[in-house]
């Protein structure tokens, strides 16, 4: 039951990485695209992996599918930070499983699989929990969060690559595959470097960085792949849907480290944590995890 242990680490340093991207988003580095760029500087940390573990090995089409894999996930996660720079973590990380909706469909219309009962359930429930995290109150009346649409657009880009990965990974080595993903942010990061303005973002970013910052972000670029590896080896030993579901507790863990945080450390990191804004944001979160437990087991 190795792998079970595994599952349940997993979405606990999950959701320290989303909240070191909501500090560091917010204190230190503050454009989405950078951000989203300097994940492909983590390539080097599984790098120091290989002398005891073969994390470079893969067929050609599985490495280059890994590639592809990891240059999407870049622009998927630019939508998110930006939603980042100006929204609540505990809304932003479980809104993001509004993704699982479009694998769903995507699902229906590339492989032409049919949409059941249950999983009409569960897009319901996962829905009125993505718009219970989005509606927010305002001294007259309620609103929605832009976030939402930010969270929405990154999604269905990272749904894309859900689908994808349905049709690449390679099971016998998914270190590899995990090291190969990396590999292809890291290329699209240097691809989009090349250009000038984007060479000055980059510039103008770290160019404001403290100290403090710069350790934050490279706690964030080590702990990062140490997550993805977790995921990567409880998948091989267990059932991937329970791995999932598991996984997707990570935004309670999220909800709890940000309440600590705002009690303990505010000047670290500040959310709204009235008692019933703490309710409706459980609830909500409730729902989509068990929207997304139907989609896993149905």
């Amino acid at each position: 039951m190795e792998w079970l242990l595994l599952a349940l680490l997993w979405p606990l340093m999950g959701a320290v990485v989303n909240i070191f991207e909501k500090v560091i988003r917010t204190n230190y580095l503050k454009d989405s695209l950078v951000i989203s760029m300097m994940w492909g500087l983590s390539v080097f940390i599984i790098l120091l992996l290989h002398p005891f573990i073969n994390v470079v090995s893969l067929p050609f089409m599985s490495a280059l599918a890994a590639i592809g894999v990891g240059a999407l996930s870049l622009f998927a996660f630019i939508p998110y930070y930006y939603a980042l720079s100006f929204e609540e973590i505990s809304r932003v990380v479980p809104m993001w499983q509004v993704s699982s909706v479009f694998v769903v469909f995507g699902a229906a219309l590339l492989l032409g699989e049919t949409l059941t009962g249950p999983q009409y359930v569960a897009l319901a429930l996962i829905f009125t929990g993505t718009f219970l995290l989005a509606l927010k109150r305002t001294n007259t009346f309620f609103r929605i969060t832009p976030a939402v649409s930010f969270v929405m657009f990154g999604g269905f880009i990272y749904a894309i690559v859900h689908i994808l990965l349905k049709f690449t990974i390679a099971a016998n080595n998914p270190l590899a595959f995990t090291f190969w993903i990396y590999v292809g942010h890291l290329l699209a990061a240097v691809l989009l470097y090349m250009k000038r303005r984007v060479r000055r973002r980059v510039y103008l970013a770290f160019r404001r960085i403290t100290l403090k910052g710069a350790v934050v972000v490279m706690l964030a670029l080590t702990l990062g792949p140490v997550v993805t590896i977790t995921l990567t080896l409880a998948m091989q030993g267990g059932t991937a849907s329970v791995v999932n579901v598991i996984g997707n507790t990570k935004s309670f863990f999220v909800l709890l480290y940000s309440t600590l945080l705002s009690l303990w450390f505010p000047h670290v990191l500040k959310e709204n944590i009235k008692p019933y804004v703490l309710y409706k944001k459980i609830s909500a979160i409730a729902l989509i995890l068990a929207g997304v437990a139907i989609l896993q087991f149905i």
